[in-house]
């Protein structure tokens, strides 16, 4: 036969076991929520929808004449990063999804990675008169940073 005991604190704890899981649950919320935050801020991912997935929704959108300024211009992706449809990666995922070279070509995107550091370059030091922002190197354009490509600060 089995002895019970009327003592406190012989018996399992179930207290204890639901403090600690309360406390693992409440960590992988949080963890959930700023994680979330971070990579949403660092322009990565998005509830699971990657940036270059959002551009090549909006490249497919604008691969008409009419809207050639929206498919060529460079837009801001995060804090240093610019695309537009010509980069590498979203012309693959358009070819896949349709679009043939030919149709991505004759869109006629003039304005190359460089240039777009170079006018980057010489907005941001224009405005640095009045010290707002400071070029910085490390600015990437269609996976390129603007230093690789020879646009440095002076």
């Amino acid at each position: 036969m089995i002895k019970r005991s009327d003592r406190r604190g012989e018996g399992p704890s179930y207290s204890i076991v639901l403090v600690i899981i309360a406390i693992a649950i409440l960590l992988i919320v949080l963890f959930g929520i700023f994680g979330i935050s971070n990579t949403a801020k660092k322009g990565l991912t998005t509830f699971g929808i990657s940036m270059i997935d959002e551009k090549v929704t909006a490249c497919k959108l604008h691969a008409t004449p009419q809207l050639k300024d929206s498919f060529c211009g460079y837009r801001k992706l995060g804090d240093n990063t610019y695309m537009n449809c010509m980069y590498e990666e979203v012309k693959t995922r358009l070819r896949e999804g349709g679009l043939t070279e030919g149709e991505i070509i004759a869109m006629g995107c003039t304005q190359k990675p460089k240039k777009f550091c170079e006018n980057v370059k010489n907005k941001l030091e224009k405005d640095e008169k009045n010290k707002i922002i400071k070029f910085n190197n490390l600015i990437t354009v269609n996976g390129e940073t603007c230093e690789s490509m020879g646009v440095t600060e002076d």
